[in-house]
């Protein structure tokens, strides 16, 4: 069990991510300064809560707070293993998309093999991201979409997710998937 002073340490760390976020994210009057049309700081916040509530440590929780910092703010991995440390920058950059990869489906592909190779701590942060973006999905009226979306979430549940599902977080995602 945790001492109260580490967990007030990791409390402070993960105020920093926070801090870190909302600065790459918003400008002063708290607008979203980023190009991408989802309530990035929200998402994040609420996918790193998520985590917290759950139990999962610290480098998972910062993690998933600053998953989409890379590919949504061009927050250099260099910059995150600098502010967060190695774990923290290993899983930012597993989760995040290679926008070199033009055509959609490699790219999520590419993202798959990645997260996979990263292993666990970066699985759970990507599941933890689906999960809170099916809340959003299960809105949008497009078939089409919801056909993209069910068919990429699919591979990623056959080909990385696999490997937590002894994880309730991992059953929640399946759930989720039934819902859209």
């Amino acid at each position: 069990m945790k001492s109260a002073k580490r967990i007030q340490k990791d409390y402070f760390q993960i105020q920093k991510a926070i801090k870190f976020l909302i600065d790459c994210c918003l400008n002063k009057k708290g607008e979203q300064k980023i190009s991408n049309p989802k309530p990035v700081v929200m998402h994040s916040l609420k996918t790193g809560f998520d985590l917290l509530r759950r139990g999962y440590d610290k480098d998972i929780v910062i993690g998933a707070i600053l998953h989409d910092v890379e590919e949504d703010a061009g927050v250099s991995i260099k910059e995150i293993e600098k502010k967060f440390g190695k774990k923290v920058a290993k899983i930012v950059e597993a989760v995040s998309f290679n926008p070199e990869i033009a055509d959609k489906k490699e790219r999520y592909l590419d993202t798959h093999r990645r997260i996979k190779k990263a292993g666990r701590k970066a699985i759970i942060v990507s599941v933890a991201d689906h999960i809170d973006n099916a809340d959003y999905y299960k809105h949008v009226k497009s078939k089409l979409t919801k056909k993209e979306v069910h068919e990429k979430w699919s591979s990623f549940l056959k080909d990385v997710a696999f490997k937590i599902k002894n994880e309730p977080i991992y059953k929640e995602l399946k759930e989720k998937m039934r819902n859209l």
